[in-house]
């Protein structure tokens, strides 16, 4: 297993003592991490990407998780979330921020893990309950991304369908542990390269515009009665037709009334 050499400065994944506890219990499940995860992170984009294949791998290698997503929240920038594995632990992350509080918010806050049934949620915050018994979640925990001062600079947040809690073994709290080491790396590794300002900036202003153009795509595969490929094909046509970026395009169909 090889690995570009890492700077003294940032946290080094493959060296961290969860991810050798890995490799010993298993190797298959330790590579698999290690391939998926080792990036390049050389620009917002890249933590995005990264991001989104934490969630999936949480999915896929920790008992009982349906689905999950990434929080990120630095220096001043308002907790968003930069990936989701689908809508419904997206939905319930938006749904904590507007409420300002829930178990994400919370890890956030104390840097401490926060586990809650959605009996838990109803004695803290009745509305963010109902909304994830109507989103089938039954259970929420929330890893804090914890940086070398102790800084918190996101969440990875697990949903269940299921109420109670799933004892975790070794091997599944290590497998969160590495996932959260990578995430924690590539946001140092962005902070370094820029000011945490700039570069909680550009990953909001990205997140942003891909919603948008996700939206639009959405929009246009309905009015045009096509599927995904020609949808994009469609968007990337009024952008280029109209001399603009294919963002500005995608907000442009978005504020459309009478449609493309």
């Amino acid at each position: 297993m090889s690995s570009d050499p890492v700077d003294n400065d940032r946290p080094d994944p493959l060296g961290s003592d969860a991810f050798r506890r890995l490799l010993r219990a298993d190797g298959d499940v330790a590579q698999s991490l290690a391939d998926a995860l080792s990036i390049r992170i050389e620009s917002a984009d890249d933590v995005l990407e990264l991001a989104a294949r934490v969630s999936a791998l949480a999915v896929r290698y920790v008992p009982g998780v349906d689905s999950a997503a990434v929080t990120l929240a630095f220096d001043t920038v308002r907790p968003f979330t930069a990936a989701a594995t689908d809508q419904s632990s997206s939905s319930l992350d938006r749904a904590q921020y507007d409420i300002g509080d829930g178990p994400s918010l919370r890890a956030l806050r104390t840097g401490t893990v926060v586990d809650m049934s959605v009996d838990d949620l109803d004695g803290t915050w009745s509305v963010l309950a109902r909304f994830a018994r109507s989103a089938g979640i039954g259970r929420i925990t929330a890893y804090p991304v914890l940086s070398e001062s102790a800084d918190t600079l996101g969440t990875v947040n697990l949903y269940s369908r299921n109420t109670a809690r799933v004892a975790p073994t070794h091997v599944c709290e290590d497998v969160i542990a590495v996932l959260v080491t990578y995430l924690c790396a590539s946001l140092t590794t962005l902070g370094l390269e820029s000011s945490w300002r700039r570069a909680a900036d550009r990953v909001k202003d990205l997140m942003d515009a891909r919603v948008v153009i996700d939206l639009a795509i959405g929009i246009l595969m309905i009015r045009r009665d096509c599927d995904l490929p020609a949808a994009v094909s469609a968007l990337n046509d009024l952008a280029f037709g109209n001399g603009t970026t294919l963002h500005d395009a995608a907000v442009a169909v978005v504020d459309s009334i009478d449609g493309v």
